[in-house]
């Protein structure tokens, strides 16, 4: 058996570590889990601004227009918020549909994928593409991590990150 030096030694090890690191499926998966907290962060905010408008309803004595909330929610914040906020323009079946086709897609995975953790994979693509601007990672893994990033790297502020090494 050879020995080598660490100052010698190439980054082969590196990227077949990092190929592991860099799951299509588990990104996947993870992927659909941030997008059905997102939906239940969502859904959360609308039960909630719902609830305040009954509330400011009924105080303000229009017992009449509790029977009808969302038509006077959807017109009332309709014509202020719909240039602002597209996303609070959703209703609840629009929501728990997007809700339905997440879990069926975290329902059709594996389920080895779901039960043992991993690590990021969005995550794990930065750090990669950050470490091969300083070392010798091979041109298909800096591909990979560039292709997973594209596809699954949704988040404003991992996009803002990506830019770096997408351009």
């Amino acid at each position: 058996m050879e020995s080598v030096s660490p100052e010698t030694r190439t980054f082969d090890d590196l990227d077949l570590g990092a190929y592991g690191l860099l799951s299509e499926r588990h990104a996947t998966c993870q992927a659909s889990q941030r997008s059905v907290r997102e939906i239940q962060e969502r859904i959360a905010a609308l039960v909630l601004r719902h609830s305040r408008a009954q509330v400011g309803q009924l105080d303000s004595g229009e017992k009449e227009a509790a029977d009808r909330p969302l038509q006077l929610s959807s017109s009332r914040e309709g014509s202020a918020d719909a240039e602002q906020r597209p996303e609070e323009q959703e209703t609840l079946l629009s929501l728990s549909t997007k809700m339905s086709e997440h879990q069926k897609q975290l329902a059709d995975l594996p389920n080895t994928i779901k039960m043992y953790p991993h690590p990021d994979v969005v995550e794990c693509c930065l750090v990669l593409l950050h470490i091969s601007k300083s070392s010798s990672l091979s041109e298909s893994l800096q591909q990979k991590a560039k292709d997973l990033l594209r596809k699954y790297g949704t988040n404003p502020s991992v996009l803002k990150t990506a830019q770096k090494f997408l351009t």
